[in-house]
């Protein structure tokens, strides 16, 4: 093999990854390194939440935070994603959030965010909205008040939108 990667069952999707990477990293795609590990690609805990939103949205399968550090590398994430894609429609589906789930939700991070509660789109990365460290730990302080959770900040890397959080509280 001359240079060329191979990636088993995911060779078509590490192009289709290695642009969305690009994009949430600010990078030149042609200059992403699929054999390179995430954190040397320049993805950090906040980027990943983004990338995991943006990998969805590209590809329509939902993956969590953890995957990003199971399958390391955009090469090896790509042969999971395309296992993903190979996969059933209902086997990478959340169930439906409650929609008290997710308008408490909605009324709590619009509070968080001084926003009103209909500025909130749902499906929107928390990254997106405007959520940091500090107001990712906020949030789900409130999230763990509200439903006697004991949930970590990194929940919302796991479940990067309100729509998923919500799925994931009514689940």
């Amino acid at each position: 093999m001359s240079g060329e990667l191979f990636v088993p069952d995911g060779g078509d999707v590490v192009g289709e990854l290695r642009d969305v990477l690009a994009g949430v990293v600010g990078a030149d795609a042609e200059r992403v390194d699929p054999r390179q590990p995430f954190a040397a690609l320049g993805l950090d805990s906040l980027l990943a939440a983004e990338l995991v939103a943006a990998i969805f949205q590209h590809f329509g399968v939902r993956i969590t935070g953890g995957a990003l550090y199971e399958y390391s590398t955009p090469a090896l994430l790509a042969g999971h994603l395309s296992a993903l894609r190979g996969a059933s429609v209902s086997a990478v589906r959340t169930p439906d959030a409650s929609p008290p789930v997710l308008e408490a939700l909605r009324l709590q991070l619009a509070g968080r965010l001084g926003c009103d509660v209909w500025e909130i789109d749902a499906d929107a990365p928390f990254v997106a909205l405007g959520i940091d460290s500090i107001l990712a730990a906020d949030f789900v302080a409130g999230i763990n008040d509200t439903y006697g959770l004991s949930e970590r900040p990194l929940t919302l890397h796991e479940y990067p939108t309100l729509a998923t959080m919500a799925s994931y509280i009514s689940a």
